[in-house]
């Protein structure tokens, strides 16, 4: 019994290192930068929310626009072209303004509104070529494609790549009106 006594009596040789001290410095300091990595990481979303909503608000004002254009592209190539001498695949296109225009979804319609643009740009030669597109459509095109650059310089930053990896967003391409 007395040996057992001894044994637990005994002090504890101390650990080759860092001290207790010392390691809760490095712990702090630790949990000190995540928290400032988060802070900014939150600052970041806060800001690319907010450039995203502008983008959205911008991109309204481009389908309104193109829905006008659109309509009047579609009216225009039905009352002009007789039956037989229509612009091969004018169906098509008529269905896909018709599904732009009808589209709630943002992304989506501005996926059929590259496609819109797309076939527009593909226009054959038997038929007249496409209506330029108004100074006012450019214009508002413009100021979206500024929006999204906003959005592609903040997720460039630290916090950004951050925010790219954990809810993985992808990088929207700028929008071209091709005629």
């Amino acid at each position: 019994m007395w040996r057992r006594r001894n044994k637990l009596n005994k002090p504890k040789p101390e650990l080759p290192g860092i001290s207790g001290a010392k390691l809760t410095l490095v712990v702090l300091t630790g949990i000190l930068v995540l928290g400032l990595g988060i802070a900014y990481t939150l600052a970041t979303y806060m800001r690319l929310n907010q450039a995203r909503e502008d983008t959205e608000r911008r991109w309204r004002e481009v389908a309104r626009l193109l829905d006008q254009d659109y309509l009047h592209l579609v009216e225009g190539e039905s009352e002009t072209t007789q039956p037989d001498n229509q612009i091969v695949g004018y169906s098509s296109l008529a269905a896909k303004v018709d599904r732009f225009r009808t589209a709630v979804d943002a992304q989506q319609q501005r996926l059929l509104a590259d496609e819109v643009e797309s076939m527009i740009a593909q226009n054959p030669a038997n038929s007249d070529p496409a209506p330029k597109a108004s100074t006012q459509l450019l214009s508002v095109v413009d100021d979206y494609n500024q929006g999204l650059e906003v959005e592609r310089q903040i997720l460039a930053s630290p916090g950004g790549r951050i925010l790219r990896v954990i809810l993985v967003l992808r990088e929207r391409v700028k929008f071209q009106i091709n005629r």
